[in-house]
């Protein structure tokens, strides 16, 4: 066959291109032992035995004029280089316990409960971290979705009864210019009557941002905490454009449109289902606020605008859910009652219903206070018993 230079490989990941020290595609640099041999092939004397190779390392021998050995280097420089780059690409396997491992996820506050639940959703169900976000969130306000149609039935009964409401609070702003504190103690009474005859409370109308507020506070703690203590998987765990959840959106467009989202909740009432001049006054200072969050939130982590969109979402499809008339029935939701409002008293200051209804109880108070004051001085000027 001619004369040829025999080459031994002791040990070296291939590259397309057989060159000494010439690092690989994968990073790694190519070691390669050489030796050559002087002698013919067609010389008699005998060679010494191969030696064995070493049990790590797999010699490759062939001669550079054999194209069937060149063949077979190169498939196995493909199959060394496919190997190396799927080991050095593997993604990172988060298990149940990593977050309390890293001083997280505690059993004994709510945010530690949300960072549990995020993990058992990431490990377990194999959610990436934006979609068990994602789905903690509708988890979360399916839990409260009883609690909030109690709220909206109530926002809507204290709309259908404000005709009466608007006659009570009329009655307290003639007693309170009379002076009269027996009729706006009875007053006072008709509206508790009303109220427990209807059961609803004007109180009950900050439930929504009551029940909201720690909600939000919690997961953005939550996340803030993943963020800072830099779990890899969470770094890895976003969407699109946003794959870090842990640092904010370069581009606004998350904040953008969480401070969308709030808008459009804001102007269709859906939280309450219920449009009057005092959600018409307080909508007037939440429009400055839904704007002016966007430069305000621009900093905070990208998952909490995963939950705070995702929410957004659901209270507008649950919006849609609670204007069909059959399942308002089905829930207890009354219609909403059109109707104008009682005419103020000429002269009065105007005022609300609390602070006609709190004027009334503060006169009540002064009657009690001055009959019981009158029963004592009347006791004192009776002679004692003998």
């Amino acid at each position: 066959m001619g004369r040829a230079l025999r080459v031994k490989y002791a040990y070296c990941v291939i590259a397309p291109v057989v060159c000494p020290m010439r690092p690989g595609p994968a990073g790694l640099v190519a070691r390669r032992a050489f030796s050559s041999s002087s002698s013919l092939l067609s010389s008699s004397t005998p060679s010494q035995p191969p030696q064995q190779p070493d049990a790590l390392l797999t010699p490759f021998e062939f001669h550079f004029d054999d194209p069937l050995a060149r063949a077979d280097v190169a498939r196995a420089a493909v199959d060394a280089i496919s190997t190396t780059s799927n080991a050095t690409t593997e993604t990172v396997v988060h298990a149940i316990g990593d977050l309390h491992a890293a001083g997280l996820a505690s059993a004994w506050t709510p945010v530690g409960w949300i960072q549990q639940g995020l993990e058992v959703l990431h490990a377990t169900a194999g959610l990436p971290w934006w979609a068990a976000i994602a789905a903690m969130t509708v988890g979360i306000r399916f839990a409260l979705f009883p609690l909030m149609v109690k709220l909206q039935r109530n926002a809507v009964v204290m709309h259908n009864i404000r005709p009466e409401l608007d006659r009570i609070t009329a009655t307290i702003q003639t007693a309170q210019q009379s002076g009269d504190a027996v009729a706006m103690k009875e007053a006072a009474m008709a509206a508790q009557d009303l109220f427990h005859k209807n059961n609803v409370h004007p109180l009950k109308a900050l439930g929504v941002p009551l029940m909201q507020a720690p909600i939000m506070i919690s997961f953005f703690l939550a996340i803030r905490n993943l963020a800072e203590a830099n779990i890899p998987s969470f770094a890895h765990g976003g969407l699109a454009w946003f794959t870090d959840l842990g640092v904010a959106d370069q581009y606004y467009v998350l904040p953008i449109a969480a401070s969308a989202g709030f808008l459009t909740v804001l102007e269709l009432g859906a939280e309450t289902g219920v449009r009057n001049a005092q959600t018409d006054t307080m909508r007037k200072y939440m429009r400055i606020a839904g704007v002016a969050m966007v430069p305000l939130t621009a900093s905070m982590p990208s998952g909490v605008f995963v939950y705070w969109i995702t929410s957004n979402l659901f209270t507008l499809v649950q919006a849609q859910i609670l204007k069909n008339e059959t399942i308002r029935a089905k829930v207890g939701i009354p219609k909403l009652i059109a109707h104008e409002p009682v005419a103020p008293v000429a002269g009065a200051k105007e005022m609300g219903f609390m602070e006609g209804f709190k004027a009334a109880l503060e006169a009540a108070s002064k009657e009690n206070e001055e009959k019981t004051r009158l029963q004592k001085e009347k006791a004192a000027q009776e002679p004692p018993r003998k």
